[in-house]
């Protein structure tokens, strides 16, 4: 149990003790002894400390370009990591909770883990999705210190930047079918673009809007679609492929100098590989 030692005055000594953790104890007051007076311990007395209310506080950052820590501004695209900053306070000042903390987007837990030594954690998240997002901190309680959540915060998360990779699956030649393919990739690792794609061949359109699915050369998991197309002239050929965009994510023009790879070949006779 938890002790302390005081020094008698005239045989007495009266105090306060004002850091005890919550939970029933029971109280013996024990007189070591003297040369003239033996060693002596009192009857029991039953004290309750009840838990004080607490406070918990919630800051929102992002990285800046060299990679620290920044109050979370503006609208970062889909896929920003957030950073939840907590501290917990009891009432009183003293003692530090434990417990555990979620972060709370709406009523969704987003992050969780364990408050440090010194009543505070720092958590993060990358699924935040596209809109406003009403974040706010639940602090679990232990025994000196209530349950309790933080005021909210609110962040807004933009459009993901999208990237299309074409590529043929196939060597090209001259008069026969080439299977093309594209793979296109998001700025959000936990939601996978959706929509359709065009194909292009030096900046004209050689297909419709094609549905973007999940299975294909580029294996299973990969957002992908795939054109066969065949070649008639043997001169250069740039492929190149739009994306229609979605709720999650832009589109991207097939000429974008940024987000659209493009590739370059010359196809071959039939025979000559």
């Amino acid at each position: 149990g938890k002790e302390g030692q005081y020094t008698l005055t005239a045989g007495g000594w009266s105090g306060g003790v004002s850091d005890m953790p919550g939970g029933t104890y029971n109280l013996t007051a024990r007189y070591a002894g003297d040369g003239t007076f033996g060693s002596s311990s009192s009857s029991g007395v039953s004290l309750t400390i009840t838990p004080e209310s607490s406070t918990p506080t919630l800051a929102v950052d992002m990285t800046d370009s060299q990679g620290n820590l920044v109050p979370f501004s503006g609208s970062p695209i889909l896929g920003t990591t957030a950073y939840f900053k907590i501290a917990v306070a009891g009432a009183s000042g003293q003692g530090a909770p434990t417990g555990t903390v979620n972060v709370l987007d709406g009523t969704t837990v987003i992050a969780t883990g364990p408050l440090t030594s010194i009543g505070g954690a720092l958590l993060s998240s990358s699924a935040l999705g596209v809109g406003k997002h009403a974040l706010s901190v639940n602090y679990s309680g232990d025994n000196s210190f209530n349950a309790s959540t933080s005021t909210e915060s609110t962040v807004t998360i933009a459009k993901g930047q999208s990237v299309t990779y074409p590529y043929i699956v196939n060597n090209v030649y001259l008069g026969q079918p080439s299977l093309l393919a594209v793979t296109v990739a998001g700025s959000g690792s936990t939601r996978q673009p959706t929509g359709t794609v065009q194909f292009f061949d030096n900046g004209v359109a050689i297909s419709g809007a094609l549905p973007l699915v999940m299975d294909g050369p580029s294996g299973a998991g990969d957002t992908q679609a795939t054109f066969s197309y065949t070649y008639a002239t043997a001169v250069s050929h740039t492929l190149s492929v739009s994306y229609s965009g979605d709720a999650n994510y832009l589109g991207v023009a097939q000429n974008d100098p940024n987000f659209a790879y493009s590739r370059t070949f010359t196809p071959h006779a039939v025979g000559s590989l």
